[in-house]
């Protein structure tokens, strides 16, 4: 009897722990909500990891999330700005999580209009990126290194080319037809929101291209932050050039000891990730006898987006020396990045320098920063419109034309079916489209405390754009009607900026102070355009556009345009 009990205990013990390891690695459903410990307010866009796996989600808008685990693993919530918390998964259903600030996070300092606060006291909507939370990868322009990072902000490229500008909108459109471009304003100089592209000129037939980044004057690898204004009680401060936000990119400074020497690089490829499918020449004579359309068999075989695409690189090269002392600091860099589009003949190239220094004066009562940065870029672009165009562009030629027809005819020279037919490889080679911009920005700006807590603050700085855009069309392009053309664009911006301001802070006790602001701008916007247009050229083997008397001077069509803009603002702010 006795032995029967003994097996009798060792089954049941037997099937408890095979009870409880079947649990164990047993996989439930788990739903809960995650919130702010203090506020009780929901979180939305926590992330949920199950640790040592690949496997997790992100709590939505009303912070609530639900995903799978196994019993005895363990949950990760982590979330910017909160601590990171590690719950196990104890056969509980449902996990709710109340998170708790970052004590680090609360007392730092943000940049906001015309100063600085702490994050505990922003009231107005903002967000602010820094080197740990910028996109990484290969990054060409700040518009680049914020999307997808901010709440609330859209940024969509507005193609693919190299140095394209980017559409931003804070918080949706704010209008229907006036402009919606958030004000941008670097080191404390706010930048003209209009369009730093020379005019619309291109092939016969094409839309205008699309417009340039007018932020890519910067280096990235420069940025030391961006800060996002969003709602308007944060950008009141700057009127109304604020209602579609403000974006403040402040760049890096240097700091107190040794002398160091960094270098950056990073290169890339990028290509089509597929073509459309088009039909193949044998498909293509198939189709037209089927349905018996009038068509022409010239032979041959073509893949015409073959002939147009390519693998794109890009490589980038930054190096910087920074360091200081107590009273001073001091930042220098030098920038070089060659892109390569993924359409032959496009690219970009951009070569940046950046000097910023700061000196404490007079038992640290002055101080003075100066920052300049210079850039010269170059655009080569191939003839691309936002429309394509009446007649089609490169890319819309290359999608409709025959894949019977070949590139070249047998003697070498380029098949142009009929004076309206545009062959792709034709306007690539016999088009040339460059675009030199120079941009110089920079400001000094001076600050002098008067007494304590009272800071008088100076600030001066000027923004210059030069660029010039130069287009050549070969006579052998037998769409263009008077033979071959030219055309030169020119715009050149000036903004200089003159800001004085007072600030008074006082703190009370231990948990209360105020700030006061008062100051008083002045901005003004010179702008000076001129375009010259040439045809008649008969000539091959040269720029048209640099030599412009092989053309027929009657054709000669020139435009200018001149405009002044002043804008004088006062302003206040009590914190």
């Amino acid at each position: 009897m006795k032995k029967h009990v003994q097996v009798f205990s060792v089954l049941f013990l037997f099937l408890i722990f095979t009870s409880a390891f079947q649990a164990f690695g047993q996989n439930i459903q788990i739903s809960g909500k995650v919130t702010d410990v203090s506020t009780g307010q929901s979180l939305p866009g926590v992330s949920i990891l199950v640790k040592n796996t690949t496997a997790g989600t992100t709590t939505d808008l009303n912070g609530r999330y639900s995903l799978q685990a196994k019993v005895g693993s363990k949950l990760v919530f982590s979330f910017i700005g909160y601590q990171t918390q590690t719950i196990v998964v104890d056969n509980q259903k449902v996990i709710n999580v109340a998170m708790k600030p970052t004590a680090t996070g609360l007392n730092e300092v943000v940049v906001v209009g015309y100063g600085v606060q702490k994050k505990t006291d922003v009231t107005g909507a903002t967000q602010t990126l820094t080197k740990k939370s910028f996109n990484p990868g290969v990054v060409i322009s700040p518009a680049e290194m914020m999307q997808g990072r901010v709440s609330g902000v859209q940024v969509t490229m507005n193609s693919g080319e190299p140095g394209a500008g980017a559409t931003v909108r804070i918080r949706g459109s704010s209008s229907i037809r006036a402009n919606q471009d958030p004000l941008y304003v670097v080191d404390g100089v706010p930048l003209n929101n209009i369009s730093t592209t020379p005019g619309a000129v291109g092939v016969a037939g094409i839309n205008a291209s699309a417009s340039k980044d007018p932020l890519d004057f910067l280096n990235p690898d420069d940025i030391a932050s961006i800060t996002v204004l969003k709602d308007a009680s944060a950008t009141a401060i700057y009127g109304s050039r604020g209602a579609n936000g403000v974006i403040l990119i402040t760049t890096k400074k240097g700091k107190s000891g040794k002398g160091k020497l960094t270098y950056s690089a990073y290169a890339g490829i990028s290509n089509l990730p597929k073509q459309l499918d088009l039909l193949s020449a044998s498909e293509f004579i198939a189709a037209g006898k089927k349905n018996n359309f009038g068509f022409v068999n010239k032979g041959a075989n073509t893949n015409w987006q073959n002939e147009i695409f390519r693998t794109g690189y890009t490589q980038s090269h930054n190096v910087s020396y920074s360091g200081g002392t107590d009273r001073s600091s001091y930042y220098a860099s030098l920038g070089y990045l060659n892109q390569q589009g993924i359409v032959k003949k496009t690219g970009i190239k951009k070569l940046t320098a950046r000097f910023n220094v700061t000196q404490k004066l007079f038992n640290d009562k002055l101080r003075i920063s100066t920052n300049l940065a210079v850039a010269r870029t170059t655009d080569t672009r191939a003839p691309i419109g936002e429309t394509g165009g009446y007649e089609g562009d490169l890319l819309i030629s290359a999608l409709k034309s025959n894949p019977t027809f070949p590139v070249f005819n047998t003697d070498g020279t380029y098949l142009q079916y009929s004076p309206t037919y545009r062959n792709p490889v034709a306007m690539i080679d016999l088009t040339n489209d460059h675009t030199y911009t120079d941009h110089v920005l920079g400001n000094i700006n001076a600050s002098y405390k008067i007494i304590k807590g009272l800071t008088y603050k100076l600030n001066l700085g000027i923004d210059h754009i030069n660029a010039t855009r130069k287009v050549s069309e070969n006579s052998r392009l037998t769409y263009l009607v008077n033979a071959g053309q030219a055309s030169i664009s020119n715009i050149e911006l000036n903004n200089v900026l003159m800001e004085n301001y007072l600030t008074y802070d006082r703190q009370l006790n231990k948990d209360n102070h105020f700030t006061i602001l008062l100051g008083q701008s002045y901005q003004k916007f010179d702008n000076l355009s001129y375009n010259l247009s040439l045809s008649g050229f008969h000539v091959n083997g040269i720029n048209y556009y640099d030599n412009l008397s092989y053309g027929d001077m009657s054709t000669a069509q020139v435009g200018s345009d001149k405009s002044q803009n002043e804008l004088q603002s006062f302003y206040a702010r009590l914190n």
